[in-house]
């Protein structure tokens, strides 16, 4: 078996993930914290601020009206008391300052004060609160009008709050939410290390499992503990590895190529469904005969959940126990992805991803998968580079080509595969097949192809499915009287209301 370079683990992928989401969740936390704190602690100092000023307007009344300038001087000393207050002041209706808590503003600065703030304060008329810069701090201005009487203003008083409060708090928040980060990272990634230990260590069982059968070793079972998927994985491989070794040892009497034929054989026939699942509304079948003892072609179904089952149709290249055990592979892919993807074109790219490394340069396989939602009638699909799948409108009575140019499996590296969505009304049709139908010539080289094909669609499609495949099958029959040239598979879903 090709080993495989593993160039991120999956202990890193989750530990890269839970740090990624432990930091998102503490900023987005952060933000939302210090929002709400700044907004809550800018709401107090300037509720604290407008109740000073408008203390500070009525009492500031009377001592205008007498001129009392020391009553106002005193106030504003009695007012720097107070905790973050920048500034006070008091200005006449002329803007011009006749009480400051700075004594140097009435001395050497006794002018009109015509800065945009003042004028604001004095345009405003009521309480009003500014965002400023004060000597390179940043604070707020909150201004109120001294009303001496009804319509007449006898100046304002403005205060300077500084903002550092809350400068402070968002700091201590933040070292806070710092620390509490850098706790939940080392709890979170411990956490995840021991998770991922828990889910690695019967990968690694598997795996060794797994390697030891492809180099022959059958006697060794495979022992995991924790009763979850992954025993019923190992049970699975554990009854394969008895099967083949089963297998192995009755056919090594016989002769090498008819060995690898059984074996193919019967890994073939493993993998096929015995019957077609029931499913109320719909009525679905399908149908394969390779053209040699080992054939290329696969069809399976699947179910998903309540209200979802899959469907797949494939045509590995070439023939014998190498293109078996690719359906193998491909079986086993969808067998144990499907409990957690259901998209088409996500389970493609997985098995593209899979079995890319591990197939043959000259191999590789083309596919169709389907789910179908039968609560809604709706199926999504994606095309892994196989012939188109046929669509029967019930309504207009024709067969719509529904085209894809999808990579197959295992050609290029990453392909990007379509997700195609149809909604099914009674009556409706949908057909996936192989190109042994339509590919098969007679006598006279002339071939079936996809005109006829179709013919015999809407020829018998008053029959049920298993009816209607039936009967292309003895109409392609009696069309080339010839050796089976190609393996024929085809499944078809019929809306029965």
């Amino acid at each position: 078996m090709k080993k495989v370079q593993i160039k991120f683990s999956i202990r890193l992928k989750y530990i890269l993930f839970i740090i990624a989401l432990i930091l998102l969740i503490s900023l987005i936390s952060a933000y939302l914290t210090i929002h709400n704190q700044t907004s809550t602690l800018r709401t107090e100092i300037i509720e604290r601020a407008r109740i000073i000023v408008r203390t500070l307007a009525k009492d500031s009344k009377e001592a205008i009206l007498t001129k009392d300038d020391l009553t106002l001087f005193t106030s504003m000393e009695t007012v720097m008391q107070e905790k973050g207050i920048l500034y006070a002041m008091v200005l006449n209706e002329k803007r011009i300052p006749i009480a400051h808590n700075d004594t140097k503003y009435l001395t050497e600065h006794k002018y009109q004060m015509n800065d945009p703030v003042t004028k604001k304060a004095f345009q405003a008329g009521k309480v009003l609160v500014q965002d400023i810069i004060n000597r390179g701090e940043a604070a707020f201005d909150v201004s109120a009008p001294i009303p001496i009487k009804k319509g007449k203003m006898g100046g304002i008083i403005r205060l300077g709050l500084s903002k550092e409060p809350i400068k402070q708090a968002v700091k201590k928040t933040s070292r806070q939410i710092i620390m509490i980060t850098i706790v939940v990272l080392f709890l979170g990634v411990i956490f995840t290390v021991i998770l991922t230990s828990y889910i690695i260590s019967p990968i690694k069982i598997l795996m060794d499992g797994v390697e030891r059968i492809s180099e022959g070793n059958l006697d060794k079972a495979i022992r995991i503990k924790q009763k979850d998927e992954f025993l019923v994985l190992a049970n699975t491989f554990n009854d394969m590895q008895k099967a083949i070794k089963k297998m192995m040892k009755e056919i090594a009497e016989k002769e090498a190529i008819k060995k690898e034929l059984q074996i193919a054989s019967s890994i073939q026939k493993m993998l096929i469904p015995k019957r077609s699942p029931a499913i109320e509304g719909f009525d679905l079948a399908g149908f394969t005969m390779p053209a040699a003892e080992v054939g290329g072609d696969y069809f399976d179904f699947f179910h998903i959940d309540q209200e979802n089952y899959g469907t797949i149709i494939a045509d590995v290249t070439g023939h014998g126990i190498s293109s078996a055990l690719i359906m193998v592979m491909v079986r086993t892919i969808f067998k144990t992805s499907l409990k957690d993807i259901i998209s088409p074109p996500e389970i493609l790219s997985l098995a593209n991803r899979l079995l890319a490394g591990d197939i043959l340069s000259d191999r590789f396989v083309t596919m169709i998968f389907f789910t179908l939602n039968f609560k809604n009638k709706t199926i999504n699909f994606s095309n892994a580079g196989h012939l188109p799948l046929l669509w029967y409108n019930a309504k207009d009575n024709k067969i719509h080509e529904i085209l894809d140019n999808g990579f197959p499996i295992g050609v290029v590296e990453k392909p990007e595969y379509k997700k195609h969505k149809i909604t099914l009304k009674k009556d409706d049709m949908v057909i996936m097949y192989t190109d042994g139908f339509v590919e098969i010539k007679n006598s006279k080289e002339e071939q079936f192809g996809m005109e006829r094909f179709k013919e015999l669609i809407v020829k018998y499609k008053d029959l049920d499915s298993q009816g209607m495949i039936k009967k292309i099958l003895d109409e392609s029959d009696k069309f080339s009287k010839l050796k089976e040239q190609d393996d024929k598979t085809i499944i078809i879903l019929k809306t029965q209301r």
